[in-house]
């Protein structure tokens, strides 16, 4: 259900994220679509910088159903779903990189002028309730969720893209915080 090339890409997007403290304790969460209509998504309760190559569920994207479980379960996989069912997405990542974190628990209003060659990314910035309907309600409309007590949602063609919108959407967080 879980190629042996796709486990070792997603160990190593997930140990990737740890690096650039994009993950914080076990409330990060990776996911990666897989042929088929499925994808594959961390476990719970993992941390990035220690997760195998076991540490992970295969779940239909259609249904929702649990196609391979390693439990515990992971805890926002209905959000992936969501992103996945809505979009063309490759890759999904619930990530904690702190002004995005702090940024979560209250919304700003951003100024676009602090980062100019950014503002398109920002653009597509949304703030949502961290709740299954609200999240699919939003994804159509975003390129990221800021979630409430959660962190960032990001989704891109691939991890790699997925991380680096994280980033600039941290940096211009950072910005507007200073």
């Amino acid at each position: 259900l879980l190629p042996t090339a796709a486990r070792a890409a997603l160990v190593e997007a997930a140990h990737l994220a740890a690096e650039r403290r994009l993950a914080a304790g076990t409330l990060a969460e990776l996911s990666q679509r897989l042929a088929g209509d499925r994808f594959a998504i961390t476990a719970r309760e993992v941390l990035f910088p220690g997760l195998t190559e076991d540490d992970f569920n295969v779940i239909s994207v259609s249904s929702g159903r649990v196609l391979l479980e390693n439990p515990p379960a992971a805890r926002h996989a209905e959000w992936h779903r969501a992103v996945y069912r809505l979009t063309g997405a490759g890759a999904v990542l619930l990530c904690q990189p702190l002004a995005a974190f702090k940024a979560a628990a209250r919304p700003v209003t951003l100024n676009p002028d602090l980062a100019p060659d950014l503002a398109p990314v920002m653009a597509g910035l949304r703030w949502c309730e961290p709740d299954e309907a609200a999240i699919a309600a939003a994804v159509p409309f975003s390129s990221a969720l800021l979630l409430t007590g959660c962190g960032l949602l990001v989704w891109g063609a691939n991890f790699r893209e997925a991380a680096g919108l994280a980033e600039s959407i941290e940096f211009c967080l950072q910005a507007q915080a200073d």
